[in-house]
């Protein structure tokens, strides 16, 4: 490694319970040690058509039983929890999500890999529709713009059995004019 290679921590993990890991050793890895396989970068691909509007594709990443882990979301009286326990319900939230939109796509900044774990930073890149549900200062056609990081966990299938979904909210509620926003 020279002196100009990004460095990250490395972990090695083993898991005590299902939402519980525990670190059993660290190690220096270069960004290449984190790059991702032929594998991950065809899940990720095909994770972002699925998001892309392209729901049959979605047997041949998800595991029936995938669990969406996220924040509350915008709904007609504030936010709301999100429910999203199988797959099912996973795709029914993304249809929720693509609602209203002209446009609705991802752009991938960052994407790191290892095992069964992928993570992508991303930049969302949608236009706003004639039919977008919530209150908002912006009107069909205008661009919105945020940020967000997907952190995938694969079971030994290469099916994703976890989606957990970190977005910059506030700047989205911003950038749709909300002055307040109920929880």
């Amino acid at each position: 490694m020279t002196a100009s290679s990004p460095v990250q921590a490395k972990y090695s993990v083993t898991r005590k319970h299902r939402d519980t890991l525990i670190f059993i050793s660290s190690q220096v890895a270069s960004e290449d040690d984190m790059s991702p396989s032929e594998q991950h970068i065809k899940i990720r691909d095909t994770y972002l058509r699925v998001w892309g509007g392209e729901f049959d594709l979605a047997d041949q990443i998800f595991d029936p039983s995938v669990k969406l882990n996220i924040d509350r979301h915008p709904s007609e009286n504030g936010t709301a929890p999100v429910d999203a326990d199988n797959l099912e319900k996973l795709l029914g939230f993304m249809k929720v999500c693509r609602h209203g939109w002209q446009k609705f796509g991802f752009n991938v900044r960052h994407c790191v890999a290892e095992g069964p774990y992928i993570a992508l930073r991303w930049r969302a890149e949608c236009v706003l529709g004639d039919d977008y549900p919530a209150p908002t200062a912006l009107k069909s056609g205008d661009k919105v713009e945020w940020n967000g990081t997907d952190f995938l966990v694969l079971n030994g299938e290469n099916k994703i059995v976890e989606v957990n979904i970190a977005q910059d909210m506030l700047e989205l509620f911003k950038i749709m004019g909300a002055t307040s926003v109920s929880i």
